[in-house]
């Protein structure tokens, strides 16, 4: 294929003994040419890249992007990759797995940042775009569980089952047969 260019363009050149070429043409013209076509070959870009989502553990991050094509060519299959800074030197290293654009958040991530990466790739050739990363995001926190606890005594003088709720009406004990209850409940 490679012949077939260095042809083509060895005829262009010639051309140039006996006529005017456009000034526009450019080895991209030449390969679409070769081709079939006209026009010019360039790779998809990744713009606005970006992480979206809380920050806390049992959370997902969602990686976001936008896809640009100066050809129009539409977008294949794209890829992700997550990273973690490691700690050492504000290094980054890849999450191992970790190959969609959304991330879930685990313990195991508290205290570090993360970036988001996208490959864009298109349909066309050329296909593959350069990589690009997010600004980090973080740190990771713990998710903080709000916990109440109800204390009280009740009596029922009817001996009947006894039922104890929370603020937000949803049963949390029962004492059967009661008579006086003195209770102590965590609510989480």
């Amino acid at each position: 294929m490679v012949t077939q260019y260095r042809k083509l363009i060895y005829q262009m050149v010639h051309l140039t003994d006996t006529a005017t070429l456009d000034s526009n043409v450019t080895f991209g013209n030449v390969y679409g040419a070769a081709q079939g076509g006209y026009g010019s070959f360039n790779p998809p870009t990744a713009i606005n890249v970006n992480i979206t989502g809380n920050l806390k553990v049992d959370e997902t991050l969602t990686g976001n992007y936008t896809f640009d094509d100066v050809d129009g060519d539409k977008e294949g299959q794209s890829t992700y990759k997550w990273y973690v800074n490691s700690g050492a030197n504000g290094e980054y290293v890849e999450l191992s797995g970790e190959t969609s654009d959304t991330l879930l958040l685990t313990k195991a991530l508290v205290g570090y940042s993360v970036k988001f990466e996208v490959k864009p790739v298109s349909e066309n050739a050329p296909v593959n775009g350069a990589p690009v990363k997010s600004d980090a995001v973080g740190p990771i926190t713990e998710t903080v569980y709000t916990q109440k606890i109800k204390t009280g005594t009740t009596t029922n003088t009817n001996g009947s089952d006894v039922n104890i709720g929370d603020d937000f009406g949803n049963l949390v004990l029962v004492a059967q047969n009661a008579r006086t209850l003195t209770y102590k409940v965590l609510l989480t």
